[in-house]
């Protein structure tokens, strides 16, 4: 039992750390994010999605990227204005495969449900899902790929998290070669 009290205990002071950084991050609007400040909340964002995932419909979790790309805006064609991409690819297996785009559909519906808008777009063998929530700059992205071949083999969903843009010094400054990469 004492396990099982000092457990909660841990839980609650690590909800009361992550609540209270949350609410001074709210509180100080004057400060200007950094790239830093949008990796790991991206990542988290990445992570979160993929638990959600039925573990019995994964083979594997493939491919996983991080890193910072230009916003792509047409007045910084020398991409000071970066955001932070976090990705990664589910292998989903044989038995699952067949119901991918549900599985797609299931992951987005749960962000639905906490308030996020989601925007489909569909395509031979594949849809794609943009997420976008009020008040965010944060943009959630679930793409289904069937299993075009009917083998079993390559279903997959990929989700990919851009966080807000923000100023850099460019993707050779110090910063953005820190974090990792470009």
């Amino acid at each position: 039992m004492v396990k099982a009290d000092q457990l909660r205990d841990v839980a609650a002071l690590a909800i009361a750390v992550a609540l209270a950084a949350t609410l001074s991050a709210c509180a100080t609007e004057a400060r200007t994010l950094n790239l830093a400040d949008t990796k790991a909340p991206t990542q988290l964002l990445r992570n979160d999605a993929a638990s959600r995932v039925p573990a019995d419909a994964v083979l594997t979790v493939g491919e996983k990227g991080d890193g910072s790309e230009g916003c792509a805006l047409d007045d910084d064609p020398d991409g000071f204005m970066r955001k932070w991409h976090s990705s990664l690819v589910l292998e989903i297996n044989s038995a699952s495969a067949p119901n991918v785009d549900r599985i797609g559909t299931d992951l987005s519906t749960s962000y639905i449900d906490e308030g996020w808008d989601e925007f489909l777009s569909q395509g031979t063998g594949s849809s794609t899902r943009t997420l976008k929530r009020d008040g965010s700059r944060t943009q959630l992205r679930i793409t289904t790929t069937d299993d075009v071949d009917g083998d079993g083999l390559g279903a997959m969903i990929a989700v990919d998290v851009f966080g807000q843009c923000v100023k850099t010094d460019g993707p050779n400054s110090d910063e953005v070669v820190q974090l990792g990469t470009r």
